[in-house]
């Protein structure tokens, strides 16, 4: 029974080369199979040695797709170096939030109620920890879950200490210390792939490992992403998330850390897994206690917006008392979807009932 439990992240991991290969097998049949024979190309486009194969190259810059022009080129040149200078070799996972679009954080919050770690791999030659999480997915695409690989890329200058005689201690120090600190990322979902590696790619924090599909991304996303906004998909937000609030992670981490400190070959891979029983009680845990993911702006909003609300509730007079909380109720609606604010809103309504 123990050893069956024990196999869920082996499986996983395994569930996730094979999603590997066959993607890799669809995205070179489907590469094969737009290879046109020379007279469809000159039926088609006509000789192209006499002109621009600018011609046949469409972007969506500016909101409406249209062939590239050359200001296009110049334009894609200097995104990719505002955006080469913006980040410097990894990321923290507030700042994802933070740069995330509202819409990807929207997305998260309603349709990735969980993100669970399941393996865990310490790399002597990066001197970094590698969690492998799968999340949920949203169910649009015939997908039920999604695999998001986090570098921590500090681990092991965090993790090594000449004295430790307290490692329990220390180790609920460095975990506090690791979800603060510089990461790298990758996830296999489509939004990823086409509109935020080529972003991740030039920002420097951009997970590559022995999964061929977390890979660098050196195509320009002309047509999906063209002005290079957001940073992060729904998958990777809710992750975040996970690792900057939620406590199973958190002891997973530790485990993962204390698992370091006692090993004497500091030059080997050492591994930490998730049983199934604890990846099923974790989920279960997070699908209830989960809000919404908010930037560090939002949050602020939020609480201010709640203030006003409490506000209104004390208000002696009638008259001002509808129209400061019909304002204030207007103005809360736009955060309708804020897990906290709501839930403190129907305690305050029960207790006026």
């Amino acid at each position: 029974m123990m050893a069956r439990q024990a196999s869920i992240a082996s499986i996983e991991l395994n569930h996730q080369k094979v999603r590997a290969k066959q993607e890799i097998s669809r995205r070179n049949h489907v590469e094969h199979s737009r290879l046109l024979p020379e007279h469809r190309i000159a039926e088609m486009y006509g000789d192209l040695s006499q002109g621009s194969f600018s011609e046949i190259l469409n972007t969506t810059l500016g909101g409406v797709s249209r062939p590239i022009t050359a200001e296009d080129l110049i334009e894609f040149d200097r995104k990719r170096h505002r955006l080469d200078s913006k980040y410097k070799e990894g990321v923290t996972a507030e700042f994802v939030i933070n740069k995330s679009r509202a819409i990807d954080r929207t997305r998260a919050s309603k349709e990735i109620p969980w993100a669970q770690p399941v393996a865990a791999s310490y790399l002597p030659s990066r001197g970094s920890l590698v969690i492998t999480f799968i999340t949920a997915a949203s169910g649009k695409y015939n997908e039920t879950k999604h695999y998001v690989n986090v570098e921590f890329t500090a681990f092991g200058s965090i993790t090594k200490h000449l004295i430790n005689l307290e490692p329990k201690k220390q180790a609920e120090i460095d975990a506090k210390q690791l979800k603060t600190s510089l990461l790298k990322f990758d996830c296999d979902c489509g939004r990823h792939t086409f509109w935020y590696r080529y972003i991740a790619t030039i920002g420097g924090f951009a997970y590559v490992g022995t999964n061929p599909l977390a890979r660098k991304e050196t195509a320009y996303p002309k047509i999906r992403n063209p002005n290079l906004h957001g940073i992060a998909c729904k998958h990777v937000l809710r992750v975040m998330q996970t690792i900057q609030k939620n406590a199973g992670f958190h002891k997973f981490l530790v485990k993962a850390i204390l698992k370091q400190y006692q090993v004497k070959d500091k030059t080997k891979i050492v591994k930490t897994q998730t049983t199934r029983r604890q990846m099923e009680r974790h989920i279960a845990k997070m699908q209830v206690e989960n809000g919404d993911i908010l930037s560090e702006q939002e949050q602020k909003i939020a609480a201010t917006l709640f203030s006003r609300y409490r506000q209104t509730l004390s208000n002696p007079t009638p008259t001002r008392f509808r129209k400061d909380r019909k304002n204030a109720q207007q103005k809360l609606n736009v955060l309708s979807a804020l897990h906290q604010v709501e839930a403190q809103i129907r305690q305050n309504k029960t207790g006026e009932e």
